[in-house]
């Protein structure tokens, strides 16, 4: 072979090797760092899209997103106008892409009921390897507490027994506190704190802070890993964010999200009394909005003085992220 076919040749490889590398590039960070997931879908499995492969920058928001982070701040900005509002933090990420958006997303507020989900991812890690734990019946009490007023027909009712799955479809669906108390006491301990570790967050089980306080982004993971399925297997995966998906609550998110469009979620209301001896209250509502051609998640805390108006300025902010969404 002459030296002027070797030149040929080695001009031939790094030209492919060019190549490779520039469509890595691309794929991978090019075009203003694109983000790519690729996921398996499963007919058996509605609500996850298992993750295989993901290229995403978790510290940097997105660019394309900046348009949307406008909006929210201008209806956060209006609420607090109008008094409605004092503080709001919002956490948006598309689950296709993995691009995300935040506004305040890192300041922290009270979970409250929001943490009724590591209970059940608690108990579904755990019921991978001992199926029946899901079968053990407890016995239903209310200890004197007043049953919700806004739920018309309770899953469950007073001195009867349950199963614990059960009772985490009455915690979850209705978010019942006394079935929240019957199964935190029961839990497995290893399997509630990994589910706090295995996503680096603080176990709230496992703290000396007075109350305990999450931001929209770092609560966000709860959803995630459940959608991607790479916490709990794919069966329980599913069947939790079915069970999500059943929420009462049709205020914050359900309202603001049209009624044809599943929304798997969970809220949380926090009152307590302010420094100045005034009433304060945390609403805060997260989950999985399905829209068809990109379903994405949304959480929103929020601090103010009413619930019910809190819930509203939630639904104002579902209203601009879902008419955004659509529009991209």
């Amino acid at each position: 072979m002459t030296k002027k076919h070797w030149v040929l040749i080695l001009l031939l490889s790094l030209a492919t090797f060019a190549a490779g590398f520039f469509a890595a590039y691309l794929i991978l960070d090019g075009y203003g760092a694109k983000q790519f997931a690729i996921r398996e879908y499963d007919q058996r499995y509605e609500f996850i899209r298992p993750l295989l492969i993901c290229q995403a920058n978790e510290e940097e928001e997105t660019r394309e997103f900046s348009s949307l982070e406008r909006q929210v701040n201008s209806v956060i900005a209006a609420a607090k106008r109008e008094g409605k509002v004092t503080s709001a933090s919002v956490y948006f990420r598309d689950l296709n892409s993995g691009r995300w958006v935040g506004v305040n997303e890192l300041e922290t507020y009270s979970p409250a009921s929001l943490l009724k989900v590591p209970i059940m991812m608690a108990y579904f890690k755990a019921s991978e390897d001992d199926p029946t734990i899901l079968e053990t019946r407890y016995r239903y009490n209310r200890k004197g507490e007043e049953a919700d007023p806004l739920v018309k027909d309770p899953l469950l009712l007073e001195n009867r027994t349950y199963t614990a799955l059960d009772l985490i479809r009455g915690m979850i669906v209705q978010s019942d506190n006394p079935a929240k108390d019957i199964l935190e006491q029961n839990a497995d301990v290893t399997s509630v704190f990994e589910t706090y570790s295995a996503l680096e967050i603080n176990n709230p089980y496992d703290t000396d802070d007075e109350l305990y306080k999450l931001s929209a982004k770092k609560y966000g993971l709860f959803f995630r890993v459940l959608y991607n399925g790479t916490f709990l297997n794919r069966e329980m995966s599913n069947q939790a964010l079915a069970l999500l998906s059943e929420s009462e609550f049709d205020l914050g998110l359900r309202a603001g999200t049209p009624t044809n469009i599943r929304v798997a979620h969970k809220h949380g209301v926090h009152g307590f009394t302010q420094d100045d001896g005034s009433h304060g209250v945390e609403v805060s509502d997260c989950g999985i909005i399905y829209n068809s051609s990109s379903p994405y998640l949304l959480c929103v805390m929020s601090l103010g003085t009413n619930a019910y108006v809190l819930s509203d300025v939630i639904k104002d902010i579902a209203e601009t992220v879902y008419q955004a969404v659509i529009r991209e």
